[in-house]
């Protein structure tokens, strides 16, 4: 890796970014690669993909910190195909088996990446080798496919069986302090159209349903905070409903889990983004859905799911995501943008992601019409991020948009609704997946604003 040009001593940045110390993984963590077959042979190992059965045993293990998964597919890793993969730091994750869950899974979901990053970057930021971490970083998966929140919350089948599993986890710590800091939330499919209040009245009540019960479990007195991504996919080839450009934010898919869920991570101290995943690999389903994202891509949000997990532990959960928290109308053509951006520069990347026209943005007004002119970076620092946005005509009560572009049935960087706007986080902070070294960049999250 150092001979890829990244430094071997670790690089600070001054300002907000100041406590992101970046260093060559090899440099100060122990390697010990094991090898995980693809196809038949990954399915015999799923349950044991980081293995090491007397982990509960080490006696540098003073804690379990347990982060689940929770959601629908794209938490159980629907169409994902088992990547080749290897743990790099098998003493320091909790492996299904260790913990007495037992799940059969033989499709790739994002724990793997959440644990073995979590692991990384402890080393990077803290410089303390794996061998000498105390924290035993563990997860599971927990979930159905074509879900609506409605069929998670508490009294359902599926939130029983995910208390079942944290107790199960809990039952099996050796007697280890054992807390869940939070859980990582991957669902909004099946209510992308459902209403923004009632989304983000549920999800609120599901994290302190989760907070009261697993405190109940464990006797933890920290809180229960949730970890989420962002919905993807506007535009179902099923759904007539959808009318790209419309006023009205029913039509364009904006009534519902998109907007909810840069709202709760904006509003809420409990809620913290991993990432969007328009910029990623998508997979086509056996009914030729484009909903899903790849092994690749699963692993590589696990990464960010395990970043953020860890600027939580840090205190630094509010250091999370890049999004949208304040419009302001400048003029009748004009409106700002600011933009939470844990680590700037902020640029439009039309590499890693297929130019958006307007790089994902646009202005509808009440006759459906987009009335956008231009998009300008302007204050760039770390103090401030902005966006200006002109428009050719008056803007008032105008909506401004960013992501409502996808190409009916698509999702992802190529064609699905998508944007150009990443912080650059990435610069510094990779996931190391088959050997390969992929930028973690803060995307944009969609959003949706009325201006008045």
């Amino acid at each position: 890796e150092i001979g890829l040009g990244i430094p071997a001593e670790p690089l600070f940045r001054s300002g907000r970014c100041n406590y992101l110390a970046v260093a060559v993984a090899n440099a100060y963590q122990d390697w010990e690669p094991i090898y995980v077959g693809k196809s038949s042979e990954r399915r015999i190992l799923n349950d044991n993909i980081l293995i090491n059965t007397a982990l509960i045993n080490n006696v540098n293990t003073e804690r379990v910190l347990l982060f689940p998964v929770y959601g629908q597919s794209l938490a159980i890793g629907g169409d994902a195909t088992p990547i080749t993969t290897y743990c790099r730091f098998p003493k320091n994750c909790a492996n299904n088996t260790t913990l007495g869950l037992q799940f059969g899974q033989n499709l790739e979901t994002s724990i793997y990446g959440l644990v073995e990053s979590y692991v990384d970057f402890k080393g990077q930021e803290d410089r303390i080798p794996a061998t000498r971490q105390t924290d035993m970083i563990a997860s599971f998966s927990s979930g159905q496919g074509s879900t609506p929140i409605s069929g998670l919350i508490k009294g359902t089948t599926l939130y029983s069986n995910l208390i079942s599993s944290i107790t199960t986890a809990y039952n099996n710590r050796g007697g280890k302090k054992f807390v869940v800091p939070a859980f990582c939330w991957i669902q909004g499919e099946g209510d992308i159209n459902n209403g923004e209040s009632y989304y983000i009245e549920a999800l609120t009540q599901l994290r302190e349903d989760l907070d009261a019960d697993i405190k109940a479990i464990t006797g933890q007195t920290e809180d229960v905070h949730c970890i989420l991504y962002q919905t993807n996919q506007l535009c179902p080839a099923t759904t007539s409903s959808y009318v790209q450009g419309s006023y009205s934010s029913s039509e364009a898919r904006y009534d519902g889990s998109v907007n909810a869920q840069w709202k709760l991570v904006r509003d809420s101290q409990y809620f913290h983004f991993s990432s969007p995943i328009y910029p990623m690999d998508f997979v086509v389903s056996p009914n030729n859905a484009i909903i899903h994202i790849s092994g690749v891509s699963q692993k590589l949000l696990g990464y960010y799911e395990g970043l953020a997990a860890k600027r939580l532990m840090d205190g630094h959960g509010y250091d999370i995501g890049l999004y949208v928290t304040s419009m302001t109308k400048v003029s009748n053509t004009s409106i700002r943008l600011s933009l939470h951006t844990p680590c700037p520069p902020v640029v439009f990347d039309t590499i890693n992601v297929v130019e958006a026209p307007h790089y994902g943005f646009e202005v509808v007004n009440a006759n459906s019409n987009n009335i956008i002119d231009t998009v300008t970076i302007e204050r760039n620092n770390y103090a401030t991020t902005t966006i200006l946005i002109t428009t050719t005509e008056n803007c008032t009560n105008a909506k401004v948009r960013y992501g409502d572009n996808s190409d009916r049935g698509y999702s992802g960087f190529q064609r699905g609704a998508r944007g150009n706007v990443r912080d650059s986080q990435g610069d510094w902070y990779k996931a190391t997946i088959n050997e390969r070294m992929l930028p973690m960049h803060n995307w944009l999250a969609f959003f949706e604003y009325l201006i008045s």
